[in-house]
């Protein structure tokens, strides 16, 4: 059951490396933006402990994790999962568009136009890292348990 977890994280954070250093920008400054991590990650989790408060975000973990979870905290954990999922991609289509806004605004300044794009696509990047990194393993372990017969 840990496996079905940890191995996802492992290739995700091994994959993720291995492409880094063989495009030769070995630079992981590169990948790191402020104000993106704090619109994306960071924001989804507040949102999604809005709807179910960081207990509820605490309980669903705990579903995916523990061998002995009942049904019923096994459906809210999957509920949450989905909903974080959802809230990673949705804060990275709002912060894509705010800073595609800010590229539009600024196309006479040639200079800016490259690290502007590259913020606008690291927010997609960082949708889709948080959520293989802390909503798929999760998700499809609670899934496969939720799919087998007591």
């Amino acid at each position: 059951m840990i496996r079905r977890i940890i191995v996802p994280i492992a290739v995700l954070l091994a994959g993720f490396a291995a492409v880094l250093f063989s495009t030769g920008e070995a630079r992981l400054v590169l990948f790191i933006d402020i104000p993106s991590f704090i619109l994306v990650p960071v924001l989804a989790v507040l949102y999604t402990a809005g709807s179910y408060g960081f207990k509820g975000i605490g309980r669903a973990y705990r579903a995916a994790c523990s061998g002995d979870a009942s049904r019923e905290d096994m459906e809210y954990g999957a509920a949450v999962f989905r909903d974080m999922g959802r809230n990673f991609w949705i804060f990275a289509i709002l912060t894509f568009g705010i800073s595609l806004m800010v590229i539009l605004a600024n196309l006479t300044s040639p200079e800016t136009l490259g690290p502007n794009l590259a913020v606008a696509i690291l927010t997609a990047l960082y949708a889709a890292f948080f959520n293989l990194l802390l909503v798929q393993p999760f998700l499809s372990t609670i899934k496969h348990r939720l799919n087998q017969p007591r």
